[in-house]
């Protein structure tokens, strides 16, 4: 008992290392650039895949997670590489892509909530709906934002 009181009872002081950092080189960066829209798409293709054979929960964690990784691809090829969620929503917002952000967090709370099981919603419909008003619409803005670069 005495290490779990030790690890997991008491307050502990923790240092956070920086949530981003900058590429050092240009191949550096395009290299994450592409990976991270790899794996964006990686999600995509199994959040259809589970949509068309109705695991509907799932939908909200997969889209989140194309989603963020999009967004950071996105950053990417602005020079910087994301190890935190948070910036990622900061980074978005400091461009003026407030609604962006918007609906990335909303992404990570309707993901928080089905991955917790706090299912309010019982409608089936719903994750379709999320698929395409919330994960398509903002995969297509920043694949927009990223051929702008």
């Amino acid at each position: 008992m005495d290490k779990f009181e030790d690890e997991c009872l008491k307050e502990k002081t923790i240092t956070k290392p920086a949530g981003a950092k900058k590429f050092s080189t240009e191949a550096e960066k395009n290299n994450k650039v592409h990976l991270l829209v790899s794996n964006s798409d990686y999600f995509l293709n199994d959040l259809e895949f589970v949509l068309q054979n109705g695991f509907s929960s799932l939908i909200y964690i997969l889209g989140f997670y194309a989603m963020e990784h999009r967004a950071n691809a996105f950053i990417a090829k602005n020079g910087f590489e994301i190890k935190d969620h948070t910036c990622t929503k900061i980074f978005l917002s400091n461009l003026g892509k407030k609604e962006l952000a918007t609906m990335l967090q909303k992404a990570a709370d309707q993901r928080t909530n089905h991955y917790r099981m706090n299912l309010d919603d019982k409608n089936p419909n719903s994750a379709k709906e999320f698929y395409e008003k919330t994960v398509k619409k903002f995969v297509e803005e920043i694949d927009r934002l990223i051929k702008e670069e």
